[in-house]
């Protein structure tokens, strides 16, 4: 259609003059032209014309005409059609200015505030996209106040409502909102008679309320349609909603009321498809505005364990009484919860945080919402439901604990703070499962496929921005406006340019790594990440299937292995750093019954550059340098470890050639003591005996008692000779002394006593036990790191297990990890060991006699004999015996913790050594032998028979399980989640009776432990569930047969 004739806009259509382009007023956009001037109506309109007269009249009222004489009553109605004079078309002009004096104090606007304002004046339609505290509201408030007209504003949110409407009314501005929290019928009833000048409602009213809006304009006309956070609009938006793909009707049913589109994160293709929905003018005004926030800080950090550690500078302002107003927003409405409980707890912070979720009532999310924004409360711990909705200028900090699905949802929730421009702090907590949840969140929000594909375009991006070794303004501006980033980097606004400052960038050339990751994707075939980097990394899990074993990539190399040099938080830095690099992408799957998973593609330009040979050199991300530095100091970890176990090897075979020596010469006194008697050397002593003496080397004659095979005759007779030998053999040698042994018991008295009078032996030093060796392992490079920081570096086992780590382990993994150290011959802390394992003498005791009992068949076997006993318990027991250590310093157990108590009766005779052989007529403890029954008590003395015992936190590897109480005398064996999980594995899918029957036993606190297991592992994606009501609750049900679970 060609322009249309007329120098200014017709009133009878819709087109606009020729010279009148789409404006884009930003720093890297073209300068707008000037706004229209507003022409008088025809007189041909009809009757619509009478309704421009007032309209006209308000709009000059504040700029009377100088000199001019007011016309006579005949030619009022006739001045009024005039066409306007200069004077009065500068009076419109400098209205906008006047309001915005009056009404915020300012003396000027922001670019592009004033060429909005003139272009909605000018009934021209608008689509504005300005970064958060930009002043968008100001672009569709100062018009209704110049026209003085009332305006429609739609926006998502009641909060957001809630805070514009306060704002309004504290300037004197009548205004109000309309929404299904409105509870006033007078309020309703007063906006739509025209009394407020500014009428929010939500944009499911909007659209059901077209017909109260077309009687609104004709009664009191309708300066503009304001559609707030447009990005809903857009199906593939981070914030889509389906109302908003309705409000083209109001386009339709208004066609003369300018609509002015806002929103702070849209990138082109939102653009137009806000521009294509709502209908907006073909010639209809665009401003896009810088995306950067210079005020604001950006970082990336992994989530740390436990919980509080993740908000340490938060803590530290509240310990320091220096609190500021926080947001910390999460993935889900659980986690609102966890978080306000934890942080409430601490010093400085009682009475000063609260969630904010959907499922709290309307009246408790206002009482929150009212109560942060009046500075009552610090801190708001809240789901994305209050993204949008907080206008709170002075927000210091936000926190996202989890990663959002999208770059856009980031930004948009990110923006809260700093909004009065002082420098303000944004933090992202991420880990690899928060793809997984964003996965389960939206797979019942995806619409059409192409929505569903730039959803998984938006967790690319998301993915590359945590993972750039950029600037991480560049990555966000870049997104939303390509080609617009001025410069490299920021001025230290990130974390990633303050570190470029301090000299930490490192080059390399990635193309044989990123060749290997891009392989083993390919052959997978939309897998999850998971399952690449195990492939990588040799792992030899029940997940991994024989072919998978097998797997090459296209010039031979085999995949399985390939990649061991690296951990895994590295490969998966590596493949977050391809996905920048568009070499990798990644895909939501959602079945029917099904939860939503995350997989890991290829794309056509990774397929390309897997099948050249060009180079791949890249900035190393601050994550991969922290997992090589890990990766460095694991392996000296493990060189030191493997050279002190050589040394402890090389010690303890010089032991045994001493004691060989030892043994020769108390072979010599043994055939001269014979012969003098005129008996056999073997008739006098055996070979066993005479080991004894060499392993326990008695300095006295009471020492020989405690030697197994030395009669009182024997000593009397021969004692003297054999101790002198063995004082003058120790004397002279470098590698074995004389030690102080107990004295046996007086004849007729009872060797055993109370379990507080027990003898504690000291294994025997010499042979290794092989008992307790085949419980152990040998130290790998987990074990040599949790070693180094446990012993040297004098870490507990719960900050090994939680800090310092891509994924937090149990604190029981890491006394395992000590035990398997102690066994290549490393020195060990025992008592600091004993604390940390909660572990009782009395129940070591038992452990010990299930190692000699079951140990040769391996650690399986011993748990199954002894189930209320910890794995790491028993592999601690197990080095102590292969180590010779005593049990423990003093008489009384380990306190503190949680610890094994003894039931049943005393064996008689005390321990005896280990791994010894038995003498003629001595009792030993045979394979197969019943051994006692041991339940969980709480540290210090045990539990008293007959009463319940405390709930206990349990230590091994689990979750979900909690707690649970064990009646003394009842044995209550506790679950592993290792052992359920490879279960279902092997098995899976398997119905809840299935399990239930496998694992309970009928016993309810097994059942309700069984429970707990189910729903840890499925809510952190262990485990999946289909069938039955598993789409519709969480709740786990161990009598529905429907509901199937099974490994992802």
């Amino acid at each position: 259609m060609p322009p249309c004739a007329s120098a200014h806009e017709c009133r009878t259509c819709t087109r606009m003059p020729a010279a009148a382009p789409v404006g884009t007023s930003a720093r890297w956009a073209s300068t707008a032209p000037p706004p229209l001037p507003i022409r008088p109506a025809r007189p041909a309109v009809g009757k619509n014309h009478r309704g421009l007269l007032p309209a006209l009249a308000l709009i000059h009222a504040k700029a009377p005409l100088a000199a001019a004489a007011p016309p006579p009553p005949a030619r009022r109605l006739l001045a009024a059609r005039l066409p306007p004079t200069h004077a009065m078309k500068q009076a419109q002009q400098e209205a906008p200015l006047e309001v915005l004096r009056r009404h915020w104090g300012f003396s000027a606007f922001r670019q592009p505030q004033q060429e909005v304002v003139d272009a909605v004046l000018a009934g021209q339609d608008a689509l504005v996209v300005m970064a958060t505290g930009g002043g968008k509201s100001l672009c569709y408030q100062v018009p209704p106040l110049v026209l003085r007209k009332p305006a429609v504003v739609i926006s998502p949110l009641i909060s957001l409502m809630e805070d514009q409407v306060m704002a309004l009314n504290a300037k004197g501005i009548p205004a109000c909102f309309l929404g299904s929290a409105q509870l006033s019928q007078q309020v309703k009833d007063d906006a739509w008679r025209g009394k407020y000048q500014f009428v929010y409602i939500t944009p499911e009213l909007a659209s059901t309320a077209v017909f109260k809006l077309k009687e609104l304009q004709k009664t009191a006309g309708l300066a503009l349609i304001a559609v707030d956070e447009a990005h809903c609009i857009a199906e593939w938006g981070h914030d889509f909603r389906q109302e908003y793909r309705h409000l083209y009707r109001l386009r339709e049913a208004l066609p003369d009321v300018p609509f002015l589109a806002l929103t702070a994160t849209a990138t082109p293709k939102v653009r137009d498809d806000i521009a294509a929905n709502l209908r907006l003018k073909p010639h209809a005004r665009k401003w896009v505005m810088s995306f950067e926030r210079p005020n604001l800080h950006f970082s990336v950090q992994r989530k740390q364990s436990p919980l509080a550690h993740n908000f340490r500078p938060l803590l530290d302002a509240a310990a320091r009484n220096d609190l500021e107003p926080t947001i910390i927003y999460t993935l889900t409405k659980r986690e609102t919860l966890e978080i306000a409980a934890e942080l409430g707890s601490k010093p400085g912070l009682k009475g000063r945080v609260a969630a904010y979720n959907g499922d709290m009532s309307v009246p408790e999310r206002r009482r929150v919402h009212q109560a942060f924004m009046n500075d009552d409360l610090m801190v708001v711990v809240a789901t994305v439901a209050f993204g949008m909705g907080i206008d709170k200028g002075n927000v210091r900090t936000v926190y996202h604990y989890g990663a959002q699905a999208s770059l856009e949802a980031y930004y948009q929730q990110a923006g809260r703070a700093g909004r009065d421009g002082v420098r303000s702090t944004c933090v992202l907590l991420w880990s690899a499962a928060d793809a997984a949840k964003n996965a389960v969140i939206k797979s019942n929000d995806y619409g059409s496929a192409e929505a569903a594909s730039q959803r998984d375009a938006g967790t690319d991006a998301i993915t590359a921005y945590i993972h750039t070794p950029g600037c991480r303004h560049r990555s966000m501006v870049e997104y939303f406006a390509p080609g617009a980033w001025q410069g490299v980097r920021c001025s230290g606004g990130c974390d990633n340019c303050e570190a470029a400052a301090k000299g930490g960038v490192a080059e390399r050339d990635l193309a044989a790594e990123a060749r290997l990751l891009l392989a083993t994707v390919q052959r997978l075939r939309e897998m999850g990440l998971g399952t690449t980097v195990n492939v990588l990394r040799g792992s030899r899990s029940q997940k991994m299937k024989p072919w998978m074993l097998e797997m090459t990539a296209h010039h031979g190399t085999k995949l399985h292995g390939a990649g061991m040099q690296f951990n895994d938080a590295w490969w998966k830095g590596l493949a977050g750093m391809l996905t920048g690099c568009n070499l990798l992408s990644n895909k939501t799957v959602s079945h029917p019954g099904q939860r939503a998973y995350q997989v890991v593609t290829i794309t056509d330009a990774g397929a390309a550059f897997l099948r050249g040979s060009d180079p791949l050199v890249l900035q190393l991300s601050g994550e991969l340098l922290a997992q090589e530095k890990a990766v460095r100091e694991a392996a000296e970890a493990a060189a030191a470890v493997a050279a002190a176990a050589a040394a402890a090897e090389a010690a303890r075979d010089a032991v045994k050639v001493e004691e060989q020596r030892l043994f020769r010469s108390l072979q010599d006194v043994r055939k001269a003591a014979a012969t003098a008697a005129g008996v056999a050397p073997s008739q006098l002593l055996s070979d066993f005996s005479l080991w004894e003496i060499v392993n326990k080397r008695p300095g006295e004659l009471a020492g020989l008692a405690s030697c197994s095979g030395c009669s009182e005759h024997f000593i009397r007779s021969h004692g003297a000779a054999f101790v002198r030998a063995v004082v003058h053999f120790c004397g002279s040698s470098e590698l074995l002394s004389v030690r102080d042994t107990e004295a046996a018991p007086a004849p007729g008295s009872q060797a055993g006593g109370s379990q507080s009078q027990r003898r504690h032996s000291v294994p025997a030093a010499g042979g290794m036990c092989s008992q307790a060796a085949a419980c152990l392992s040998e130290p790998k490079a987990a074990a040599s790191e949790a070693y180094q920081r446990f012993q040297v570096q004098g870490q507990s086992a719960a900050v090994v297990a939680t800090t310092g780590r891509t994924k937090p382990i149990n604190p029981a993994t890491v006394i395992g990890y000590l035990a398997d150290a102690a066994k290549s011959g490393l020195p060990l802390d025992w008592e600091r060991a004993v604390g940390e394992a909660a572990l009782a003498r009395d129940a070591a005791d038992t452990i010990y006699e299930g190692i000699l009992a079951y140990g040769a068949q391996g650690l399986g076997a011993v748990k199954r004999a002894l189930p209320a006993a910890e794995y790491s318990q028993i592999k601690l027991v197990a080095a102590m015996v292969n180590c010779q250590q005593h049990w423990f310093g003093g008489e009384q157990g380990s306190g503190g913790g949680a610890q094994v108590q003894v039931q049943g009766q005393q064996q008689e005779g005390g321990l005896q050594p280990p791994c010894q052989q038995q003498g003629p007529g001595e009792q030993r403890l045979g394979a197969g032998a019943p051994l006692r029954e041991i339940t969980l008590g709480n540290g210090g003395g045990g539990v008293t028979p007959g009463e319940p015992d405390a709930k206990r936190q349990r230590t091994s590897s689990g979750g979900g399980g909690g707690s649970q109480a064990a009646m003394a005398g009842h044995p209550l064996p506790l679950l592993e989640r290792d052992v359920v999980l490879a279960w279902i594995g092997l098995h899976g899918p398997l119905s809840g009776p299935q399990l239930a029957a496998r694992f309970c036993g009928g016993e309810p606190h097994q059942a309700a432990q069984l429970a707990g297991i189910l729903a840890g592992a499925c809510a952190d994606f262990d485990l999946a569930r289909r069938g039955g009501s598993s789409a519709t609750s969480e709740a786990v049900d161990l009598t529905d047969p429907e509901v199937q679970y099974f490994s992802l």
